[in-house]
């Protein structure tokens, strides 16, 4: 996996519901919502934390293979970038 810095775009907010984290892209109006992974990358995503730390978090915390887990975020990334929620 390319290791890219991961940095939220200035104009989302997020706030977690239920154990979900609702992303809001104040900008656009576009909203996006993340399901328990997701909000669990979310979070490892604004404490800066390195994509590979988090392939090894989510393979720590769910019991998958590294290969899932990183197929997993890159799919999630890829989705972000293209909605403006990351940079």
């Amino acid at each position: 996996m390319e290791i890219t810095e991961l940095k939220i775009n200035k104009d989302v907010v997020s706030k977690t519901v239920q154990g979900e984290q609702i992303l809001l892209n104040l900008k656009t109006g576009f909203y996006f919502g993340l399901d328990p992974v997701g909000t669990d990358i979310w979070t490892l995503i604004e404490s800066n934390t390195d994509q590979l730390t988090i392939i090894n978090t989510i393979c720590d915390n769910y019991d998958v293979e590294a290969t899932t887990a990183e197929a997993h975020l890159k799919r999630l990334i890829e989705e972000l970038k293209n909605n403006e929620l990351l940079q």
